[in-house]
């Protein structure tokens, strides 16, 4: 992940990857870990993932597969 130019570290907790915004939610404690999300554009929260690599990893494979797009969404915001 160190070689990843396309990652830029905004604050503590908060990046931005390839227009997608990841934050640090936090602690989880049943599974005692901290939590990652990626939040795009349109304020939608998708590719949840308890480690900074693991949602970029599913930010990469959501883009790979088509499923996230600027306009366009398969990923439903509630």
């Amino acid at each position: 992940m160190r070689n990843n130019k396309d990652l830029i570290k905004i604050s503590k907790g908060h990046y931005t990857y390839k227009g997608v915004q990841i934050n640090c939610i936090g602690y989880y404690p049943p599974e005692k870990r901290v939590v990652w999300e990626a939040v795009d554009k349109n304020g939608c929260g998708f590719a949840h993932s308890f480690s900074l690599r693991g949602a970029i990893r599913k930010i990469d494979e959501d883009i790979k597969n088509e499923t996230y797009s600027d306009n366009k969404r398969s990923h439903r915001c509630y």
